[in-house]
């Protein structure tokens, strides 16, 4: 399979795949806050680096602002073991990601001023990320 393809079962004999699709529109403006973290790349993100993110920002942000996430991983992605012969089945649970489009908004903040210590923060949120991304403001 190529790049940006993910293979799932719907049922026993059916094979199917998922394309994520290229661009977001409904998912590329500001809802919820005055800033967000915006994709510039399509991709997945893998409940590994999703979770922990959230809870480093609810952790710095607590009592200055309001942290909204709007993805959820939503596929699961199975594995089999290692030196396991073909057959017997599809493999066991791996992880969760989140098929994400470029120009989909990650992560929203409400209530507060974007200040130095919002914008470190932030700078060090997207160097976290597997995906390329950029500070966005509803003020502009």
């Amino acid at each position: 399979m190529s790049k940006g393809y993910i293979a799932f079962y719907k049922c026993r004999t059916q094979r199917r795949t998922y394309k994520n699709k290229e661009y977001s529109l409904p998912s590329s403006t500001l809802i919820f806050g005055y800033f967000g973290i915006k994709l510039l790349t399509k991709g997945f993100l893998v409940v590994k680096e999703l979770i922990p993110l959230k809870r480093f920002l609810m952790k710095e942000f607590k009592g200055i602002a309001k942290v909204w996430t709007r993805f959820l991983p939503q596929r699961v992605v199975t594995r089999k073991p290692g030196e396991v012969r073909m057959g017997k089945g599809k493999g066991k649970l791996d992880s969760w990601i989140a098929p994400v489009k470029a120009g989909a908004i990650v992560f929203e903040f409400s209530r507060c001023v974007l200040t130095w210590k919002l914008r470190s923060v932030l700078k060090i949120v997207m160097a976290k990320l597997s995906i390329k991304s950029k500070l966005i403001t509803a003020l502009h």
